[in-house]
């Protein structure tokens, strides 16, 4: 006889050849010439076993099943296989963030992104959406961190989707948005209390303190509005040189939002060369008296 025609059901519908389904499979065996047959057979990869319509598929799995006609003479004809996917069970998508935290904290401009792991069986056949408000959204790229502590939600699913639970993941990501107000702690190198706009003869040191050391906070600070240098909390700048000058500091978190206002100019005074002696002149009844 010739091969058997092949038709594999899944809920009751036909199912293409390889193609996917989370249902039941099932399959309609007729004759493919119109030969009297005796019986049919099939073949999982277990070995051949006589077919009847008990015979269905509900793990899941990728199968490939192999089907065969039988005379009543016991000629066995050429063989028919089918191939089919059932998948049952979603995988959760696994999140990642493109920077590396600080103290828990992650750079301005940090992204995360939702994937499928390779090697997934029916990989191809889910779709990664995202939470978006209230709303459920297809996930294309790499989305963009919120300011401060949020929670991101993903999720996977599939478009034959009928029975199987959408399979969530979560992640939470700390990240910092904007750029905290510098402070200055300002002392003499004695370490008195230095205020803005006196004048002391010694050096003053300044320490850059923002009570914060999320995402790695770097800071630019600037004298007497000259060439701007980077320093990180709790970094000193000493000043010694003689004369007035201002001192200001920003903060930056990196991104195009992160650079804080600056701090208020703080007014250096120092004078530490000390002055040349008098010049004396010695009077005597209104004239100059010479030395001694």
């Amino acid at each position: 006889p010739a091969a058997p025609a092949v038709t594999v059901k899944a809920g009751g519908a036909e199912l293409a050849e390889n193609g996917w389904t989370d249902e039941e499979v099932s399959f309609k065996v007729v004759a493919g010439d119109g030969t009297v047959v005796d019986h049919y057979e099939y073949d999982d990869g277990t070995g051949w076993k006589t077919f009847d319509e008990s015979v269905k598929y509900s793990e899941q799995d990728e199968y490939s099943v192999s089907f065969r006609a039988v005379s009543r003479s016991g000629v066995e004809s050429a063989e028919k296989t089918v191939k089919f996917n059932i998948l049952k069970t979603l995988a959760a998508p696994e999140i990642s963030i493109d920077k590396d935290p600080v103290g828990g904290w992650y750079a301005y401009g940090a992204k995360i992104s939702a994937a499928i792991a390779d090697g997934t069986f029916g990989k191809d056949q889910m779709t990664v959406e995202y939470l978006d408000g209230s709303e459920w959204t297809a996930y294309v790229a790499p989305i963009a961190g919120d300011d401060g502590t949020h929670e991101y939600e993903f999720r996977t699913v599939t478009e034959f989707q009928s029975k199987l639970t959408p399979a969530e993941a979560s992640a939470t990501y700390s990240i910092e948005g904007t750029a905290p107000k510098v402070s200055i702690k300002s002392v003499t190198s004695d370490g008195k209390a230095y205020t803005s706009g006196s004048w002391t003869k010694d050096d003053v040191v300044f320490t850059l303190e923002s009570g914060n050391t999320r995402s790695g906070l770097t800071y630019t600070y600037y004298v007497d509005n000259g060439t701007a240098k980077t320093a990180l909390s709790g970094d000193t700048y000493t000043a010694t040189v003689s004369g007035s000058y201002s001192f200001t500091v920003k903060s930056n978190v990196g991104g195009d939002k992160s650079e804080s206002d600056p701090t208020e100019a703080y007014e250096v005074n120092i004078e530490n060369v000390a002055p040349a002696a008098p010049a004396v002149t010695v009077k005597a009844g209104g004239a100059e008296l010479a030395e001694n």
